[in-house]
């Protein structure tokens, strides 16, 4: 039996890191024009966004975190395949931008960039990074169970 190929989860990063990458990089060459494209995906209000060389990047401040957090969780996913506490931090990252979400709406405060950009990081964070391990354990689990039992016979003197 033939191991499993890899290349299913190096496009599967690659397109993620395109796709985290991708606001950042609309915003650093001053490509505004694409704020149409971004318009289903975030509500792009400008007292929520952030801003380069006066131009309002294309996501709020909580999208780019996670846009963000989607790069930093491609990075980090392939050193580190022993992550047993995925479920956990994906629950305490929702828990955290819920409860952001829920002052910021209620009133309680004024929209902090620096909360809502850490919540999409670890967010983004974990939507990539836990995919992407669970893809590579996988693959070397299939590996070790497909590819042939070799034994070493030495011969006697």
């Amino acid at each position: 039996m033939k191991p499993a190929s890899t290349w299913p989860v190096w496009l599967l990063m690659g397109g993620i890191l395109f796709v985290g990458l991708l606001p950042w990089l609309i915003a650093l060459l001053d490509l505004n024009v694409l704020h149409a494209a971004f318009r289903p995906f975030c509500h792009q209000e400008p007292e929520r966004s952030l801003f380069f060389d006066g131009n309002q990047m294309v996501v709020c401040s909580r999208c780019a975190g996670i846009y963000a957090g989607l790069v930093l969780g491609v990075f980090f996913a392939l050193p580190s395949q022993r992550f047993p506490w995925f479920r956990q931090l994906m629950f305490m990252a929702l828990f955290l931008m819920g409860l952001d979400v829920l002052t910021q709406d209620l009133g309680l405060r004024p929209p902090w960039h620096a909360t809502r950009i850490t919540t999409g990081l670890l967010l983004g964070f974990v939507l990539a990074a836990w995919p992407i391990t669970l893809l590579f354990k996988d693959l070397k689990r299939t590996r070790v169970l497909t590819q042939p039992a070799v034994a070493i016979v030495k011969k006697p003197k």
